[in-house]
């Protein structure tokens, strides 16, 4: 197992959206696995984010921008 740090608090903080920091993480995990493209990504927290959580939208969608960012060119192997 290879271990990738994120430093996704400090991502989100600097957002202006500590509790994106998940997003951060989602956003590396799918950059480093290949498992979703950012716009996928962007596109099913768009239409998951229920209406009351509509003003931290954008900055979600910007963590998990910054965390897929964050760990582009990171070689890593991915067995089975």
């Amino acid at each position: 197992a290879r271990v990738v740090p994120i430093a996704a608090r400090e991502i989100a903080a600097g957002l202006g959206a500590p509790v994106a920091a998940g997003l951060a993480l989602v956003g590396a995990f799918a950059a480093l696995t290949g498992v979703a493209d950012d716009e996928s990504l962007a596109s099913a927290t768009r239409q998951l984010v229920p209406p009351h959580r509509a003003a931290a939208l954008e900055a979600g969608v910007a963590a998990l921008a910054a965390g897929a960012d964050a760990v582009r060119g990171t070689p890593v192997e991915v067995t089975t």
